[in-house]
């Protein structure tokens, strides 16, 4: 008997070790993809951080392509005026020069657009 009862013993003993094995077996596959999951997580997390950078080193640029954009278009607007100005002061004296002239009443001759081609058909 005490044979049997060994026997019954270890078989027991056997299951007890079988179910631990299962057991173990579960929770290193759990384990496993727990890894896993952390390991896409940080994967996730440094892809994240990179586009932050890279967004943050756009917006920057865009900032300082908005500013120099900015800076020409004043420049160009102070370009602008100075020809405008140069021209005004230019017509203003050609205007206050023909004042002048018929003032003076020297031989000022005023030509409308088309007596030019009047005579030209006349001649030909």
């Amino acid at each position: 008997m005490e044979n049997e009862q060994i026997q019954l013993e270890l078989s027991r003993l056997s299951d007890a070790f079988n179910k631990l094995i299962r057991r173990v077996d579960g929770l290193q596959k759990s384990v496993d993809l727990l890894y896993q999951d952390r390991e896409i997580l940080e994967d996730m997390q440094g892809s994240i951080k990179s586009l932050q950078e890279v967004l943050l080193y756009s917006r920057q640029h865009v900032d300082n392509a908005v500013k120099d954009v900015k800076a020409e278009v004043i420049e160009q607007g102070l370009k602008v005026e100075e020809k405008v100005q140069s021209v005004k002061e230019t017509v203003e004296d050609n205007i206050t020069g023909l004042v002048q002239n018929i003032e003076k009443k020297k031989n000022v001759i005023v030509v409308k657009e088309g007596l030019f081609k009047k005579f030209k058909k006349v001649f030909i």
